[in-house]
């Protein structure tokens, strides 16, 4: 198999995180903070918020505006994207689709989740316009996606191959996945997120 690079393309490259969480949700950051540390700290150009729909801990009144955050932030040519991580079972992110808070599309425990229940999740973000990442395959002591999983479903754009926030050496990492994944053919970009 021949190996093309996608860098040697001409183009614009970004640099951004699809994973973030803020304290929305469980991140330890206000949005504004947020925004504003992969702004400048880290100096991306976009950040996703992708707060987890099972979780909110914030007034429902005070919901985010990404028009008006994009506005804000228009002139300092960063971009903020709206997402979710679907984490009632295990973790699928949704780039590009509407934050939604407790709506719980299967309604079974997180046990019973079936392979069909998570194309059924899937399918939604695609129907939304999204794109679909399989959020940290091994996450601490849990294998949650498999390569066998992963070719079992249809979909899907990506696998988080890191995961910054819990990575503790190379058990958190999923390479593997991916590796297998790619090795059967299947062709899905690899991805590094802080969460």
């Amino acid at each position: 198999m021949k190996w093309i690079s996608p860098y040697l393309e001409e183009g614009n490259w970004y640099k951004g995180n699809l994973h973030t969480h803020t304290h929305v949700s469980d991140g330890g950051f206000s949005v504004d903070y947020a925004v504003i540390g992969y702004q400048h700290m880290a100096k991306h150009d976009f950040v996703v918020l992708t707060d987890h729909n099972y979780l909110r801990k914030m007034n429902p009144d005070k919901a985010i505006s990404f028009e008006i955050l994009n506005e804000q932030y228009k002139e300092k040519n960063f971009t903020i994207i709206e997402g979710r991580e679907e984490s009632f079972a295990h973790h699928i992110l949704g780039i590009g689709v509407k934050m939604i808070y407790g709506v719980d599309s299967i309604r079974k425990d997180a046990k019973d989740y079936t392979l069909e229940d998570y194309q059924f999740l899937i399918d939604c973000i695609r129907q939304e316009g999204g794109l679909v990442y399989m959020a940290h395959p091994h996450w601490r002591e849990f294998d949650h996606w498999s390569a066998q999983d992963i070719m079992a479903l249809d979909g899907i754009d990506g696998i988080e191959i890191i995961n910054g926030n819990r990575f503790s050496g190379p058990g958190n990492l999923a390479t593997d996945v991916w590796d297998e994944v790619l090795s059967k053919g299947k062709k899905v970009w690899g991805v590094a997120n802080d969460d």
